[in-house]
């Protein structure tokens, strides 16, 4: 649970008070303009709450029906990550500050290792220098834990040379090791939240779209444009490590909405 799951959690002491709490949450997150899918979070996370407590939560034809309408108004579609592609880093990795040479060898390793590696941005904070193995071909990194893989059983993901020098994030990642050194211990020495600054920056930086860029952005540029170049869809699975592949068709229908355009052949 994060913390507004158990803030939720901790309004529920009694199956009476399960519809009071649901429709109180239902409607304040609705008002301050959160998702559908973060709304039915919040009304699970009460269910669960009750049935913890020894209640069973009773039937509500009122939140039903306040449900069906709160969807209705908002939709239910998932915003998305704005997708950060090839010509973006380009421009992103152009424009990192020179003023501190270590710190831009950091950041561009680190944009262009997450997109390469299509990496959350957790698990890009979170790889050490042991996780990473340098071969002929390129880099194969261990990624030891990620949202999809709490109980830590870890998978292996390759990252090769690229055909573009500039944007190339085995090349980035082997000078950012000459600066850093060969000291155990965290590889980029950042947490989460500076991950996803240091690709804002850089995405602001070059001009682009900053509402909607997230630490996300590059894992769901990497998979709209592997997508989009016809890559088969159990491949950009296993280099990205989506657990599901429902989340990953919002990124493979982005990607492939120009291939094969019936518009495209009719005028």
């Amino acid at each position: 649970m994060d913390s507004a799951d158990i803030q939720t959690a901790s309004l529920v002491d009694s199956a009476g008070r399960y519809a009071a709490a649901a429709v109180s949450q239902s409607t304040s997150l609705a008002d301050n303009g959160a998702a559908a899918a973060t709304i039915d979070r919040r009304l699970s996370t009460i269910r669960a709450a009750h049935r913890a407590a020894g209640h069973e939560p009773p039937a509500s034809e009122a939140l039903r029906q306040l449900r069906r309408g709160i969807r209705r108004t908002i939709g239910t579609s998932q915003r998305q990550a704005a997708a950060l592609e090839v010509a973006d880093l380009k421009r992103m990795v152009a424009t990192l500050p020179a003023d501190c040479i270590k710190d831009a060898a950091r950041d561009k390793a680190s944009i262009l290792l997450a997109f390469g590696a299509a990496l959350r941005r957790s698990e890009a904070a979170a790889l050490q220098l042991e996780d990473v193995k340098v071969e002929s071909a390129g880099v194969v990194l261990t990624i030891r834990k990620s949202k999809t893989d709490q109980e830590g059983a870890g998978r292996l993901v390759a990252v090769p040379y690229a055909r573009q020098a500039e944007v190339c994030p085995v090349s980035a990642l082997l000078a950012w090791l000459e600066r850093r050194g060969t000291s155990a211990g965290p590889l980029f020495g950042v947490g989460d939240k500076t991950v996803c600054r240091v690709i804002q920056r850089a995405a602001k930086r070059a001009g682009s779209e900053v509402e909607g860029v997230s630490g996300h952005s590059l894992r769901a540029g990497f998979a709209t444009a592997a997508a989009a170049r016809g890559v088969h869809e159990r491949d950009i699975q296993r280099q990205t490590g989506h657990e599901s592949t429902s989340v990953l068709r919002r990124y493979i229908r982005a990607g492939e909405v120009w291939r094969d355009n019936a518009a495209a052949a009719v005028l």
